[in-house]
């Protein structure tokens, strides 16, 4: 934003990671007023595939994939409504 960029380029290669963490990055991309842009080099899983939903457009490699997001506890087992609701 200090650069007055016009759009930015999220380059993502992630299984996931953290809710926190994940929100956190959502929030800093959600004050720029440019153009987002995800591009997925090999994975977006989980917390990637948030990310890259919440920018203006997606492109993946031609071997990339994307996919499988929800909100589980560090255990692996899923969370309790009112964060999966189905």
């Amino acid at each position: 934003m200090e650069e007055k960029a016009e759009a930015i380029i999220l380059k993502i290669n992630t299984l996931g990671g953290s809710l926190a963490a994940t929100l956190e990055i959502i929030e800093a991309l959600k004050k720029f007023k440019g153009r987002l842009i995800a591009y997925v080099d090999k994975e977006a899983m989980s917390a990637g595939a948030y990310i890259a939903i919440i920018t203006d457009s997606i492109y993946l490699s031609p071997k990339a994939i994307i996919g499988a997001a929800a909100i589980v506890q560090h255990t692996g087992a899923n969370l309790e409504a009112p964060y999966n609701k189905r």
